[in-house]
């Protein structure tokens, strides 16, 4: 009898269980044909078959593993060897026919210790396919946890077979396969994800944060459906798990449907901070400025201040521009207290006309137009200075006197007289 005996217990691996046995029976077959099938058939029994991938005898060896690609998944790696000891400890077997061989496990005893070993003989009738079939399976065949191009789930795929998966529970998935380690890691995303440059070790539990955030940049800089860029963004506003993913480096496929979905979600208006200063200036300036960590923070930050500017971009764009209204909700505390106060003191003396903030020329204080005073928003960071400003502009309103001459000094009195008048006579 041709056999095998592996000299490990059947204890060895004891968290892997039937999602494990089916992982890498199924990765071998995704190795070698994307369109294999995988069935739970009418006796009851798990069939996986695919096309070519024949088992050599030296791929029941420990160490050896034949694979054509560096994508590779299994490939007759050590994991298949580890689900049929698997499989014996659950007293299940597996009937292989591939290669022109039919090879089965059975338990054995070495040295009083329950163990496993590969059996096989020819099979003439073999027709080119490698078959795995496991009777009386009873745990189903866990095809949700694969995915294969034309899967449903798939919403975008890159050229490299990365996908955007639409989930109900998001999930990461490495060349086409459920990893378990990356359900803490795709807890907070809004999409799942089939990953390709990815390492994992043995159990193929565990994926490297880093290396996962860059795959999930790749695919999205790939995608050019607005409406998709949308949700993108909206999940990054959000703070989902999209916000860690890293377009460092990376050609973005579709700048406009991109700068688009960043207008949809941030507002038309929307610019990126880039230090206080330059902040408050670009919100005077009617500018929505949305704070870095609100776009992601880092290399997603970057590109929504390439794609829709930043605040000092704003600014000095702006600068061409002789006034500019700021309504109240845009005003400091302090700017708010003083332009109310200014107002209160035009109502006191029975003066038509409101008072409004404006960025206006260099060295233009205020001005009075028709019924107005427009009064710089820097000079509304001091009392006096508003105050004086308002007296000026409130003079030349209503008295029709001109700049530096006696008639204007004894105007802007004459308006000064009235407020103080009111103040006196309480």
């Amino acid at each position: 009898m041709n056999q095998i005996v592996y000299p490990m217990t059947l204890d060895y691996v004891p968290d892997w269980g039937p999602w494990e046995v089916v992982r890498e029976i199924v990765t071998n077959a995704l190795d070698v044909d994307p369109n294999f099938s995988l069935e739970l058939n009418d006796e009851g029994a798990l069939v996986v078959k695919s096309q070519g991938g024949d088992l050599a005898i030296r791929h029941l060896l420990f160490g050896v593993s034949e694979k054509e690609s560096e994508s590779a998944i299994g490939q007759f790696g050590e994991g298949l060897k580890l689900a049929l000891l698997v499989l014996t400890r659950m007293d299940l077997t597996a009937h292989i026919y591939s290669g022109g061989r039919h090879i089965w496990n059975e338990p054995h005893t070495l040295e009083g210790e329950r163990v496993f070993k590969l059996v096989w003989k020819d099979n003439p009738n073999a027709t080119g396919q490698t078959v795995v079939g496991i009777p009386d399976w009873p745990h189903g065949t866990f095809e949700e946890r694969f995915i294969r191009p034309g899967d449903p789930r798939i919403v975008h795929a890159d050229q490299f077979e990365r996908y955007i998966l639409e989930e109900t529970s998001p999930s990461i998935y490495v060349r086409g396969v459920w990893v378990q380690g990356g359900k803490s890691y795709s807890a907070h995303y809004t999409f799942g994800y089939n990953l390709v440059d990815v390492k994992m070790n043995r159990d193929r539990g565990v994926i490297d944060a880093w290396k996962g955030n860059q795959e999930v940049g790749k695919v999205w800089a790939s995608v050019t459906d607005q409406e998709l860029l949308e949700r993108f963004w909206q999940a990054v506003k959000d703070r989902a798990g999209e916000k860690d993913c890293s377009l460092h480096g990376m050609r973005i496929g579709g700048r406009e449907p991109m700068r688009r979905a960043l207008h949809a979600v941030y507002g038309v208006d929307a610019v990126i901070a880039t230090d206080a200063a330059m902040t408050r200036e670009a919100g005077y300036r009617g500018a929505n400025v949305v704070d870095r960590w609100n776009v992601g923070g880092g290399t997603l930050a970057d590109l929504a201040a390439d794609l829709m500017g930043t605040d000092a971009e704003h600014v000095r764009q702006m600068e061409g521009k002789e006034r500019v209204y700021l309504p109240d909700g845009k005003l400091g505390s302090t700017q708010h207290r003083i332009i109310r106060m200014l107002r209160r003191l035009g109502r006191r003396i029975g003066l038509d006309g409101n008072v409004l903030a404006y960025i206006l020329p260099e060295g233009v204080g205020g001005e009075a137009f028709r019924d107005d005073i427009r009064v710089s928003v820097a000079n509304l960071e001091d009392a006096e200075s508003a105050i004086a400003v308002w007296l000026h502009e409130k003079a030349h309103q209503e008295h029709g006197t001109e700049d530096a001459t006696a008639k204007h000094a004894d105007a802007v009195a004459k308006i000064a007289a009235q407020v103080i008048a009111t103040y006196s006579t309480r």
